[in-house]
């Protein structure tokens, strides 16, 4: 991928020369292009999959503190926290035991030690759900979870930070304009080319998103067909839909923020990102069809323009893949 940094070197209207005579113009600005190396590269997409992991994990123990709060269904919260302890933790492994550039190892060990206080967290929540008490020993150790994912993203961010200083700087190149009497100015073109890392980066990313998204809809697809063989309650279906409702907004909001698109298909990272968020509104129009008083039809309905989404989806990442 190619990109043209163009320079339009102008002057005042020359004076009077004498025939054959040459003015030299400045050079225009030179440019400079930082190349990460390739295992730093592929660690920082590593990074942002972190983030958007330890998002969800947020998304989802606040909503099921939040139906908590609103249900008082005990054995749903007990079952609901105890299942995303067991996420987090099996998260923590991933972050553990991940492959680390050598210049990053240090402040990789300061976000394992960050992560590792989260399951415990979680635990603080079900303990405080457990106590006989008026919910405050809960509340408390939600607040306090959140705080924990704090520290973690501005432990990602320390890592990301870190990673930009393991580049290699490189000036690019400009070109003197000349004229001689009677010539218009020319135009001086300085190219730069997207390094074969930060392809690899940027491929990487595209194939996350295939991935998440495919997840989601044979999450969705799985769950509406429980529903409909009776194999789960409604207050079990309504929390499934709602943690994929979550997880999709959170992954919109890491298309969003992406910050490795190549410049020359920002326009299609902007049609990508329109897209993924109506992935979320459309799980939105499920909960609703499940909540409808009718034979199903709406909710089906809406599972069928769900599935018609994700192809959308899926079909711009596949364009961006080229």
């Amino acid at each position: 991928m190619v990109v043209l940094t163009i320079t339009f070197v102008t002057s005042l209207e020359p004076a009077e020369q004498e025939e054959g005579t040459t003015t030299t113009l400045p050079p225009p600005p030179t440019t400079t292009t930082t190349t990460l190396p390739p295992d730093v590269t592929a660690f920082l997409v590593t990074l942002d999959v972190y983030e958007s992991q330890v998002t969800a994990f947020q998304a989802d123990v606040n909503a099921i503190n939040a139906d908590w709060e609103e249900r008082r269904n005990y054995d749903e919260a007990l079952s609901s926290f105890e299942e995303a302890r067991a996420a987090v933790a099996g998260w923590e492994d991933d972050v553990v035991g991940a492959q680390v550039p050598a210049p990053l190892a240090e402040a990789h060990v300061q976000l394992v030690l960050e992560v590792e206080k989260l399951a415990p967290a979680v635990d603080d929540i079900i303990s405080g759900l457990q106590a006989p008490d008026d919910g405050t020993l809960r509340r408390q150790a939600v607040i306090a979870f959140n705080d924990q994912v704090d520290t973690i993203l501005g432990a990602i961010e320390d890592l990301r930070d870190q990673a930009a200083t393991t580049g290699t700087t490189v000036p690019g190149t400009g070109e003197t304009t000349t004229t001689t009497s009677g010539e218009e100015p020319t135009t001086s073109i300085t190219t730069s080319t997207t390094s074969p890392a930060e392809a690899t980066a940027w491929r990487a990313l595209l194939e996350s998103w295939f991935t998440t998204v495919t997840d989601l809809r044979d999450d969705v697809t799985a769950t509406n067909a429980d529903w409909e063989a009776d194999a789960i309650i409604f207050d079990e279906t309504l929390a499934s839909f709602t943690e994929l409702r979550d997880a999709a907004a959170a992954w919109a909001n890491e298309v969003a923020g992406a910050d490795s698109v190549p410049a020359e298909l920002e326009q299609e990272h902007e049609d990508l990102i329109a897209e993924a968020e109506a992935l979320s509104l459309g799980i939105d129009n499920i909960i609703a069809g499940l909540q409808a008083p009718d034979d199903g039809t709406q909710r089906r309905q809406a599972v069928a323009a769900f599935e018609d989404q994700v192809d959308v989806v899926l079909s711009v990442i596949s364009a961006l893949q080229g």
